[in-house]
């Protein structure tokens, strides 16, 4: 690897980029299974005169729901993201053969 200011700024610029996307669907990810999983728990409540008869079950697999959920939404991104690195790399590779 080259040790140009400029190609190690570049270089961390991208990591830089690619770090905030990826904490960006983090994030994203996250919210959703917390939204999935709270609106499953609300809808157990509803089901029900008082909110403390939720049997714990319901509320487990609520959570389990929401995790899974964002887990799904986080390979997703991850896949996405890898897929993006690779085209970038793949065009770098035609440019420096030209």
């Amino acid at each position: 690897m080259s040790s140009n200011p400029q190609d190690i700024s570049n270089l961390i610029s991208g990591l830089k980029k690619d770090l905030l996307q990826f904490t960006e669907s983090y994030a994203k990810a996250v919210k959703s299974g917390a939204d999935m999983a709270g609106q499953q728990i609300i809808e157990a409540a509803e089901q029900l005169d008082q909110p403390t008869d939720i049997p714990a079950s319901k509320l487990i697999a609520a959570l389990r729901n929401g995790a899974r959920h964002a887990g799904q939404q986080l390979i997703h991104s991850g896949i996405d993201f890898f897929g993006q690195m690779d085209n970038t790399a793949s065009g770098q590779k035609k440019k420096k053969k030209k």
